[in-house]
């Protein structure tokens, strides 16, 4: 009996006192595959960008990759806090998951084009005229596309656990903020 409470706390919120509010905080979702899926996706983002800033640029074809990855790691980012502390409790769940399927959506269209861009326009140029400096950018592209795997990953995921997944937001503080009043 004593070994299901452990588990029950290990993966249940759990609640800190911040000041004079009680916190609810989800100690360990970046354990789960989600979680997992969130962190792996900012690390690789953040190599991506460390492996474009290492391609000689022919062009512009640099911009939208870099531009892509900043808003997937801000984005996931967002997204792994509101889980972490948990946010999406406050809205609607169709609301949540809608923006969040799209954010994933959007990401990995992005990484894809960016990665075509880099392949189409920097790694061919230079493999014809000079193959040495068409490692890296092919290395890039090869770790954008890896990080629209990833989105297309975690889009799976999220449609996995939607049905699994319930709760309605505990006040509808959105469309009508509270009143407070002061005190004399």
């Amino acid at each position: 009996m004593s070994e299901h409470k452990g588990e029950q706390e290990m993966y249940y919120p759990q609640e800190f006192k911040i000041g004079r509010k009680m916190v609810p905080i989800h100690t360990c979702y970046s354990a789960t595959l989600p979680g997992m899926t969130k962190v792996i996706s900012i690390a690789v983002l953040f190599c991506t960008i460390v492996l474009i800033y290492a391609c000689h640029p022919i062009g512009d074809e640099r911009g939208p990759a870099i531009f892509s990855c900043f808003v997937g790691i801000i984005g996931s980012f967002a997204i792994l806090l509101c889980y972490t502390f948990l946010f999406q409790h406050k809205l609607p769940r169709l609301l949540y998951y809608t923006t969040e399927s799209v954010f994933y959506g959007i990401m990995a269209c992005l990484l894809f084009v960016s990665a075509l861009l880099l392949i189409v326009f920097n790694a061919r140029y230079w493999s014809h005229n000079n193959p040495d400096w068409a490692v890296m950018p092919a290395l890039a592209a090869a770790s954008l596309l890896v990080g629209a795997i990833l989105y297309v990953f975690e889009l799976y995921v999220l449609f996995s656990n939607y049905r699994k997944d319930s709760w309605e937001p505990e006040e509808n503080f959105i469309i009508t903020p509270k009143r407070s009043v002061l005190p004399n």
